[in-house]
């Protein structure tokens, strides 16, 4: 039981580390090129926040939209959406994805997501980090 305490206290550790190398606002642009006609409610001026401690924010347009946590486990990022008007619900709620961070630019690979709006907005097109005000 020690030893299972002593894991889950080093994942939790190691999932915070690499949240904070994560961390930032990123923002993207979804046209309506972009999305199917029934998904037509994505396009827009997104940005997903993501917050140091493991927790995102997603915003359409300046308002926020979906909000929950992500963790980083090995190459990948899972997102688990809990609350907003365009979170995902039950088996939808969490998909993962393979991050690269090039410079100020943020891509996401597919890995597993059922998830459609989640999936437009991560892949759609790469995110820009945006510049913090010194």
């Amino acid at each position: 039981m020690r030893i299972a305490s002593m894991v889950f206290v080093l994942m939790a550790v190691c999932s915070f580390a690499s949240a904070q190398e994560w961390a930032g606002t990123y923002t993207t642009t979804i046209s309506p090129a972009d999305v199917p006609p029934e998904m037509a409610a994505a396009a827009g001026s997104w940005e997903l926040i993501l917050g140091e401690e493991g927790q995102f924010t997603s915003t359409q347009n300046g308002e926020v939209v979906v909000r929950g946590t992500y963790a980083v486990s090995g190459d990948q990022m899972a997102f688990s959406d809990a609350e907003g008007k365009m979170a995902c619900a039950k088996e939808q709620a969490s998909g993962s994805y393979k991050p690269a961070l090039d410079g100020g630019t943020l891509s996401f690979t597919l890995v597993d997501d059922q998830c459609a709006g989640r999936r437009i907005v991560l892949t759609s097109h790469a995110l820009t980090k945006k510049k913090t005000a010194d």
